[in-house]
């Protein structure tokens, strides 16, 4: 900062005091030119926001200016003879004008200003880091007069600060855009995800997380746990101090709480979180709600335990013939014990011809299923005589995943009908013989 020409330090430490705390733009404005024109009485102050952009006024800032001049600048465009402030910023280099009535630079404005007791003006530019004006700081007189050398160095400080304070809402105005964008991404992953901090609050929800609880982000973001979940917290916040207190993650931790739609399970990771000294300052949590998965997996069981029970050999293979279920049924019909069997092609246990299975294949491709005696072989390389049906099986979009073959053995029931057979043969012969012998 340049030298500063202020008389009492005491201001410009609360000036740059509340820069640092993040006080508003407008508020960091106002107080600098109140404590300018209370240093300097015979100055009135203002600062004019630019479009860098489209060359033109924004708005021009003041305590003591009439609002009637203040707003007559607004969308004027900047130039080589724009009074003060409009020459100042079109230059980027300080202006100063000791006597509006007959200097150039003031000549489509002289009228305006004159006829608010306006008679001198200088301007100094405020510029941002990458070099666009952001606004001008100017100060007048009601008076001819040209500026002493304690006036320009207050008023370059009076810049430097309002900089200070463009700088800071430029980044205050960035953080908050890129936190918006995290919350939009955040809130957009189905997963629930949630920011702990050492002293157990949760600090930052996502709206799936809000959705899970059934409550909004300001009656959660803030609250412990406890507060939350009530009887469950100690489920949900399982290991927690663990995570923080070691620094080493826990993953797939599964906890069970009470939300409004009911009886819920989680699976979570929790992950330390650390500062930009890699301090540990909480943890980030990750959880998925697994209700439905588990239900599904449940029903999965029953189901496979009923299959267990069937007599038919239950078989699921896929487009490669490989086998990808084998139920009790099919170990009993063909000797091979479940985990024997998965993932052989079928082809390798059950068949010495293959020409058979891939006629059938072919058929129930073509036709979505396929029903008939087939002649297969067991472990032993005894052949097995079955009553396939066949059934092609489909994904969640149509495309065809694997065949499903309910096998009955009918290989007994074959024998006995063919020693039926040959015992009504046998009786037909002896009842011929017979029938000879008495012509």
């Amino acid at each position: 900062m340049r030298a500063h020409g202020w008389n009492n330090w005491e201001k410009q430490r609360v000036i740059l005091h509340a820069i640092a705390t993040g006080i508003s733009l407008p508020k960091v404005i106002q107080l600098i030119l109140e404590l300018l024109e209370q240093e300097r009485p015979d100055m009135i102050g203002s600062l004019t926001l630019i479009d860098s952009a489209k060359g033109i006024v924004k708005e021009t800032i003041s305590i003591s200016l009439p609002p009637s001049y203040s707003a007559g600048f607004d969308g004027q465009p900047i130039g080589p003879s724009a009074g003060s402030c409009g020459t100042a910023a079109y230059r980027r280099e300080t202006v100063i004008v000791s006597d509006i009535a007959t200097d150039p630079l003031w000549f489509e404005y002289k009228d305006f200003a004159l006829s608010h007791g306006l008679k001198a003006c200088w301007s100094t530019p405020v510029l941002l880091p990458g070099g666009a004006v952001a606004a001008t700081f100017a100060v007048y007189y009601r008076e001819v007069r040209e500026p002493d050398e304690a006036s320009l160095l207050m008023v370059d400080a009076a810049a430097d600060m309002a900089q200070l304070a463009f700088v800071r809402h430029g980044a205050d105005e960035a953080l908050k855009a890129e936190q918006a964008q995290q919350a939009v991404i955040l809130d957009s992953v189905p997963a629930l995800i949630f920011y702990k901090n050492r002293a157990g609050r949760l600090v930052r929800v996502n709206q799936a997380f809000c959705q899970f609880i059934g409550l909004p982000k300001s009656e959660i973001e803030g609250r412990t746990a406890e507060d939350v979940f009530l009887n469950e917290a100690g489920n949900f916040s399982n290991f927690d101090d663990d995570v923080i207190d070691s620094g080493v993650s826990c993953r797939q931790l599964e906890a069970e709480v009470n939300t409004p739609s009911g009886h819920r399970i989680l699976r979570m990771d929790k992950v330390p979180h650390r500062d930009a000294t890699g301090k540990i300052v909480g943890l980030i949590g990750f959880a998925l709600d697994i209700t439905s998965a588990n239900q599904a997996e449940d029903l999965l069981r029953e189901q496979a335990a009923l299959l267990d029970y069937a007599r038919d050999a239950i078989i699921v293979r896929d487009l490669d013939d490989r086998i990808q279920y084998w139920n009790r049924g099919a170990e009993q019909v063909y000797g091979w014990k479940a985990q024997e069997a998965l993932g052989k092609k079928i082809t390798d246990l059950l068949w010495r011809d293959i020409t058979p299975f891939l006629e059938a294949k072919s058929l129930t491709i073509k036709n979505g299923a396929w029903a008939g005696d087939i002649s297969q072989i067991n472990r032993a390389g005894d052949v097995v005589l079955v009553s396939a049906r066949w059934t092609i099986l489909k994904g969640r979009r149509g495309e065809l995943k694997g065949i499903l073959a309910i096998n009955t053995d009918v290989t007994e029931k074959a024998q006995i009908e063919a020693q039926f057979l040959r015992s009504q043969r046998m009786q037909s012969i002896g009842t011929l013989a017979v029938g000879w012998r008495m012509i």
